[in-house]
């Protein structure tokens, strides 16, 4: 019996060392979980702060005369990009009080349909605001493909420079509010 209360006490010291080990491996993987969990954490914060500083560059909007907005747009509008340029406006109209925002499509390398649309919305939006909008920077190509779509912009002002939707929005505003020309102040 003595014999087999050793064998048992040496099977029991076995398992209790193998219990240890497997504790020791798991308290590892846990650690090194842990570690990879901080580090895509980390990564991921890192990732938020770059889209952000994508979407504010993706969609500068500057004051460049009192109650006058610029919203240069480059690239391709889809829907996700029409809805941050959208807020962002809005934003900025509500924040300054501008009256007028010129628009500018030079950048923009194709107009659909769809692009249209979206930028009609960001005018509509802005003139619930108080907001008149410019649309400038139609190149031939964009403005022979909005009529071939048939998009109606009847109700944006479209010029083709940035120069003549900045001379618009002056006269614009003077005239709403009811300053002539000579009587700048």
């Amino acid at each position: 019996m003595a014999l087999a209360g050793k064998e048992r006490e040496a099977f029991l010291e076995q398992q209790q060392r193998i219990l240890i080990e497997k504790s020791e491996i798991i308290d590892k993987q846990r650690a090194q979980v842990a570690a990879q969990e901080k580090d895509l954490t980390t990564k991921l914060s890192i990732i938020q702060q770059q889209a952000n500083a994508i979407a504010q560059l993706s969609t500068p909007i500057m004051e460049i005369w009192h109650d006058i907005l610029l919203l240069p747009i480059v690239g391709t509008v889809d829907t996700h990009r029409s809805v941050a340029i959208k807020r962002a406006l809005l934003k900025t109209i509500s924040r300054t009080r501008a009256r007028c925002v010129i628009l500018d499509i030079t950048g923009v390398e194709l107009v659909d349909s769809s692009t249209a649309n979206h930028l009609l919305k960001v005018v509509r939006a802005s003139g619930l605001m108080g907001a008149r909008c410019v649309l400038t920077g139609l190149s031939d190509s964009v403005a022979e493909t909005l009529v071939d779509l048939g998009v109606d912009l009847a109700e944006v002002a479209t010029l083709g420079s940035l120069r003549d939707g900045l001379r618009y929005c002056l006269s614009y505003i003077r005239s709403a509010s009811g300053v002539t020309a000579g009587q700048q102040g």
